[in-house]
């Protein structure tokens, strides 16, 4: 059986929601097995440790053994793919084909919790782009004995607002006192939500466990 967890909290962002999921997967492990390890697949898995990060692109380097994944072309990727024994379509794109990659070569090799953070941009159009480097997102993803459990972002903030924001604070307020209709119009035009930080929880359950 498998169950999905989805919310999201304001004023959070990606590396807010990584420290609540490590506490709550530590305290999670803790309450259903009455210590910080447990076995799975033949593994122990110890929790109580602060758990691993490694970002997206160090992560390829190391298990799937390219060079410069960030800079790498497309057809070096089917190439590379191909030898693995990866089929791709025609319509794939290198962000496609690097995550099939990372699936065949690198997602078995983390067993310890471990967050594979610094994703690339195309892939999550809907994260906020890092403040260092627009090429990659502020998200994450937590992967525990080979399974990904928890994929996490920060939330971008939709164009519309970061354009209608420095026009509203220059021009000012109108003069004329607008009715509540319009003051809603404005508020949805002008007021942007807070920035927010999202979850998405994976739970597989074993039959025998339930």
């Amino acid at each position: 059986e498998f169950t999905m967890v989805e919310w999201y909290e304001a004023y959070s962002d990606a590396e807010k929601q990584r420290a609540f999921v490590e506490e709550f997967f530590r305290a999670l492990v803790k309450a259903v097995h009455g210590k910080t390890s447990f076995e799975f697949d033949d593994k122990k898995i110890e929790t109580e440790k602060p758990f691993g990060v490694i970002s997206y692109y160090e992560m390829i380097k190391k298990y799937a053994f390219l060079e410069n994944p960030e800079k790498v072309s497309r057809e070096d990727l089917v190439f590379s793919a191909g030898r693995l024994g990866i089929k791709v379509e025609e319509s794939d794109g290198r962000e496609k084909i690097l995550d099939l990659i990372y699936k065949k070569t690198c997602r078995s090799k983390l067993i310890q919790p471990t967050f594979i953070i610094d994703y690339p941009a195309n892939t999550l159009p809907l994260a906020k782009k890092n403040d260092n480097s627009g090429e990659v997102v502020d998200a994450f993803q937590l992967v525990v004995g080979g399974m990904e459990i928890v994929k996490a972002f920060s939330e971008a903030l939709p164009e519309a607002f970061t354009k209608a924001l420095p026009k509203a604070f220059h021009e000012g307020l109108p003069k004329s006192m607008p009715n509540q209709e319009q003051e809603q119009e404005q508020e949805q035009e002008l007021s942007p939500p807070p920035p927010s930080g999202g979850r998405l929880k994976g739970f597989r359950v074993q039959a025998e466990d339930v």
